[in-house]
């Protein structure tokens, strides 16, 4: 049966007045907090100057060990020394109206190695230490959870039924963040069943190739990768907002200097092959490592044209009433840098 023209063209107004008008979408500033223990002032000054109140916290790891199996390890912690009786914490959090999501990042080596039959326990036993910290450290108003995991195509099925899990033990809305290649090869990474997705715009690049710009964050790459949309869950985005030093020693795997920056080369004999490639002249001992003579170092960092860029490319993608842009981190030596940029913003 045909339909009139009449009532087809009723029928696509009807449904184009239903859909949200997502370039309304509330834009919300976030960060993250990845240290464990708490960068109480550097919060305080941040939050004042950027009017950011949203901070996700990292609460633990969950690692796996053949002899303990799966376990928490490097928790958070507030500590005496960051506050006094007229001037605490949960005060602060409290007074400045901050909303404070925590994080559990789980290293996919659990999932490869966990038995089915333990990933009901494993995602109780999450959870309990979640709110066994919540309730210890004085944290209100926690409504969300994420989950931070670089799942694969191996271990997705594992991975999906501890988000599962999570989410039912949880009982609040739950959150997982979504690598840029999980986002893009969707069909085959799956999508985990989850209340939201964080799609971390970063980490694109392969860090053992020593030819590459910039392995943190490249627009040509990002863009790449950003050719879809219509992604299943509502969406936000994780901005890189930190620096690191690639080192290549002959002979051995690259390793990582994390929060490197350029002052970082001042105990170092070097030649300049390029504004941020390094080639050390004489053997050296810093920073708990061995640097021999040749030893190449690339320093990556990020600027606010790459916030502006992932910004105005993240526009195409926005598919909810409120969309959360999430600056990782807050314990980086470029975090002045970034106060500066979102100041600018309301």
């Amino acid at each position: 049966m045909r339909i009139p023209a009449s009532l087809f063209l009723l029928i696509t107004l009807f449904t184009q007045a239903c859909k949200p008008d997502l370039k309304d979408s509330v834009h919300v500033k976030a960060v993250y907090h990845w240290k464990s223990g708490l960068e109480y002032y550097r919060l305080r000054e941040f939050s004042y100057a950027t009017k950011v109140n949203n901070v996700f916290i990292r609460l633990f790891d969950i690692k796996y060990n053949p002899v303990y199996g799966a376990y928490p390890e490097a928790k958070f912690y507030v500590g005496r020394g960051y506050h006094s009786e007229s001037d605490s914490v949960p005060a602060f959090f409290d007074n400045r109206q901050l909303h404070y999501t925590p994080v559990v990042y789980v290293q996919e080596k659990v999932l490869r190695f966990v038995k089915d039959t333990d990933v009901d326990s494993l995602a109780s036993d999450i959870v309990k230490q979640v709110n066994f910290m919540l309730k210890k450290m004085k944290f209100q108003n926690v409504n969300e959870l994420q989950l931070d995991c670089d799942w694969t195509g191996e271990t997705k099925q594992s991975y999906f039924r501890l988000v599962e899990l999570v989410k039912r033990h949880w009982g609040q809305r739950l959150s997982v963040t979504v690598k840029m290649y999980q986002y893009k090869y969707r069909e085959k990474m799956g999508i985990p069943p989850a209340d939201r997705a964080v799609l971390m715009c970063y980490n694109l690049e392969d860090l053992k190739d020593s030819t590459v710009e910039n392995s943190i964050f490249s627009k040509a790459e990002f863009d790449r990768y950003m050719t879809r949309n219509n992604y299943p869950l509502p969406l936000d985005f994780a901005l890189p907002a930190f620096s690191w030093a690639r080192v290549y020693i002959p002979g051995k795997n690259v390793e990582l200097l994390s929060n490197f920056t350029r002052e970082s080369l001042q105990y170092f004999e070097y030649d300049s092959l390029s504004p941020s490639t390094f080639r050390v002249k004489n053997d050296l001992s810093e920073y708990g490592k061995y640097f021999p003579r040749n030893t190449l170092i690339i320093w990556d960092k990020v600027d606010q044209s790459d916030w502006k860029h992932i910004y105005q490319k993240s526009l195409e993608h926005i598919n909810s009433d409120t969309t959360r842009y999430i600056y990782y981190q807050l314990n980086s030596p470029i975090v002045h840098e970034l106060e500066s940029y979102l100041a600018k913003y309301d």
